[in-house]
């Protein structure tokens, strides 16, 4: 059973990054569309180029907000190139806060006991995380875009989350545990 849940909630990631790897595809093919008529039009084209950007930001707005991506990360869109030294997360329990743990991205801890009854296991961490092949990994030792696959255990309960930056994704359909960055430091 525990193995078919944690199949699940891989192919619920999956599902999720898959949908966000579909907006970008749909905004690329869009991208090239406006250059071919701008290459017939440059005066029209600037124009309906302009108005064409501002309707996929909307679009795509509407569409991550509709899958549950928070989007308020102050590091979304932004190329990182300074490595993280560490990450503090917060961890709710029916939208309320019930602890913190901060996580060093050079050397992981298994396990952060939260409080007596709960503590958040790391299954699985990507300190520079890419999806290839449809597979979440990580493309070097580097913590340049850490994400990780965090459970959250509280006695007999336990729910899975996929956490990176601006992502967060779980296995339940009505999550009791959520996970979110609340800090991080770089590197000197």
């Amino acid at each position: 059973m525990r193995h078919l849940r944690k199949k699940s909630f891989i192919l619920i990631i999956m599902f999720g990054l898959l949908m966000l790897t579909a907006c970008n595809h749909k905004t690329n093919s869009n991208q090239n569309n406006e250059e071919n008529v701008e290459n017939n039009n440059q005066e029209e084209s600037e124009n309906v180029e302009e108005n064409n950007h501002q309707e996929d930001d909307e679009e795509n707005l509407e569409q991550a907000e509709s899958e549950g991506v928070d989007g308020s990360n102050d590091l979304d869109g932004d190329e990182i190139t300074e490595e993280f030294e560490t990450m503090t997360f917060s961890v709710l329990e029916n939208d309320e806060k019930t602890g913190t743990f901060e996580v060093d991205l050079t050397n992981p801890d298994e396990s952060y006991e939260i409080n007596d009854d709960l503590k958040v296991d790391l299954l699985k961490y990507f300190p520079d995380y890419v999806m290839v092949d449809e597979e979440p990994t990580s493309q070097s030792d580097m913590p340049l875009n850490p994400a990780f696959i965090f459970n959250v255990v509280k006695d007999e309960m336990s729910e899975s989350i996929f956490l990176g930056i601006g992502t967060n994704v779980t296995n339940e359909e009505d999550p009791i545990f959520n996970i979110q960055l609340i800090d991080y430091t770089y590197q000197d």
